[in-house]
Parts: C-alpha cells; sequence; structure tokens
C-alpha cells in the first residue's frame, strides 16, 4: 500500500449484531438475535474510489468476514466483499433491503477456507471496477453495474459466539483497515504500513 497520511474514524454506527466501540476499535461481540448472525458495523470515514484493506483470522465457526463498500444512507444498500458465504471461500454479495442478498461473484469452496490462519484482503474499486486480492492473489475483478451509490465502507462480521477486532486508517489516495478475529481472545488491533 502506498504511504501517506493516516487518519482513523472518529466515530461508528453499529447498525446490527453487539459491537463495542473503544476510540477507533470496533469489536464484534455476537449477534442480538442467534436466528441472524450477522454483525454490521459503519466506520466514519467515506470511500468512493480507493483501496481497502483488511486483516481477518477466522474463527472456528465463522460464517463471514467481509469489508462493506459502497453503503447508501438513504437506502440501505451495500456490497460487501471478502471471505466466507454461498458455500464459498471467496464473495461479492450485494446486500438490498427488502430483497436481501445476492451473490454478485463468488470463488472457491468454503471448505478450504482454514481456521486460525490471517489472510490479508485487499479490495481495489476503480469507478465501476472492484477487485478482490487474498494474500496477495487477485481473485476476481468485475465491473458492477453501476458505480457504486454510496460512500460508506465498514466490517461485516457473521459467527455466533466470535470476537472481531477491526482498525480503520486512512491513507491520501487509499484507505485501508485491518481486523484481527479470534474465537477465544480479542487480537490485538495494528495497522500496516
Amino acid at each position: 500500500m502506498a504511504k501517506g497520511s493516516r487518519k482513523s474514524p472518529s466515530a461508528w454506527a453499529q447498525l446490527n449484531g453487539r459491537w463495542q466501540i473503544t476510540g477507533s476499535n470496533a469489536t464484534y461481540i455476537g449477534p442480538n438475535d442467534p436466528s441472524s448472525p450477522l454483525g454490521l458495523c459503519l466506520s466514519s470515514l467515506p470511500l468512493r474510489s480507493g483501496t481497502v484493506g483488511v486483516q481477518a483470522r477466522l474463527s472456528e465457526g465463522a460464517i463471514a468476514a467481509r469489508i462493506v463498500i459502497g453503503r447508501n444512507a438513504a437506502t440501505g444498500t451495500y456490497y460487501s466483499i471478502g471471505l466466507g458465504g454461498y458455500d464459498s471461500a471467496y464473495v461479492l454479495s450485494l446486500f438490498t433491503p427488502g430483497r436481501g442478498w445476492q451473490a454478485q461473484e463468488v470463488g472457491g469452496a468454503q471448505a478450504q477456507l482454514s481456521t486460525n490462519r490471517e489472510y490479508d484482503i485487499e479490495v481495489r474499486i476503480l469507478g465501476q471496477r472492484v477487485s478482490l486480492d487474498v494474500d496477495g492473489v487477485r481473485i476476481f475483478q468485475v465491473a458492477l453495474p453501476s458505480p457504486l451509490q454510496g460512500d460508506q465502507v465498514g466490517l461485516l462480521h457473521g459467527a455466533t459466539d466470535k470476537l472481531c477486532s477491526t482498525t480503520f486508517t486512512r491513507q491520501q489516495t487509499s484507505q485501508m483497515f485491518l481486523s484481527s478475529c479470534s474465537s477465544a481472545n480479542l487480537m490485538t488491533a495494528y495497522t500496516g504500513k
């Protein structure tokens, strides 16, 4: 990632699930309702074009660890991109209130994901083009049907009893956040160089 000035979010919004907010850290501590095990937390840092990165450690039983991009505050629509879902290892999904989730692109089998291993996930946004790299390997690059309708970014995490700690930083031409997830203990969150 390019070096530049860094900025942590000044605020977080917990939209789904239970989160612990401490300064620039958001920690997923579980679902509000066990029948809906997804957590969604948004940062105050906007992004329409650039790079978002996350480092995630999947826990046993984790459903998904994805980056939220392009959330439109007026409609609630957003894309999530990263690990897990649809029985697949890698996912780009569109969420539309009233319609639910729709897979836009999937790859690999969810069974190939390892627990207790860190994954470096990077999402690049340039206009309507979005790419997903995992551990430095390009998984897919797609053209969205239209430009992102919003500029909110955050974290979508799915698990029934797992913890997730996230630290967001901002760079001049890109945005990055790093996350660690653990089934037993909160991992130390850190920023990359």
